[in-house]
């Protein structure tokens, strides 16, 4: 049985922790900054656009980042901006939902146009556990950002190639992809 000091402590954590308390308002700053956030959603980056199995569906990139690095659209880079990037573009169809959201992974070197090799993953709850597969044909034709030194930059690319199921090979079906969007760039 909870002693009478556990029962106090625990309805004191309980009050800081929902935001009555001043010390839960005042370790999450919520009412700085652009407020539209939390009421808007996250701010649009960019659209993926995909056709494949006689459907359209459109995608939205997003920028989660409140202070951290965390866009859905992001490149991460070596030191000298020479060797392997790994680029990330995340697509959701709800910003607040885990479902149907599509992820492409292109390694690339420097920030150049052209034609690559990528990974395409059709996902749902479990990022590690893709529904459906493939590898495609990733077109560049804009990647850039205006500074060397700046955070976002741009992209446009198309994709194309087969997309699989992970439970069996014979559910396979041909799509195509338009992916204009800003992308964030890692450290």
């Amino acid at each position: 049985m909870p002693t009478d000091l556990t029962m106090k402590a625990a309805l004191v954590l309980m009050w800081l922790v929902s935001g009555t308390g001043a010390l839960a308002q005042d370790s999450i700053p919520l009412s700085e900054g652009d407020p539209s956030w939390w009421v808007d959603g996250p701010p649009k980056m960019g659209t993926i656009s995909g056709e494949g199995d006689g459907d359209r569906i459109v995608w939205t990139t997003y920028d989660f980042s409140i202070g951290a690095f965390d866009a859905s659209a992001w490149v991460t880079k070596d030191n000298d901006g020479t060797g392997p990037q790994r680029l990330s573009v995340l697509g959701y169809t709800d910003p607040d939902s885990f479902d149907g959201r599509i992820l492409f992974r292109v390694n690339v070197t420097g920030y150049t146009t052209g034609t690559f090799a990528a990974e395409v993953s059709l996902i749902d709850e479990d990022i590690d556990a893709p529904r459906q597969t493939g590898l495609i044909t990733f077109e560049i034709s804009r990647f850039d950002r205006d500074d060397p030194d700046a955070s976002y930059g741009n992209l446009a690319a198309t994709a194309q190639g087969t997309i699989c199921s992970t439970a069996n090979t014979i559910d396979c079906f041909e799509a195509t992809f338009v992916i204009e969007t800003q992308i964030q760039f890692g450290s």
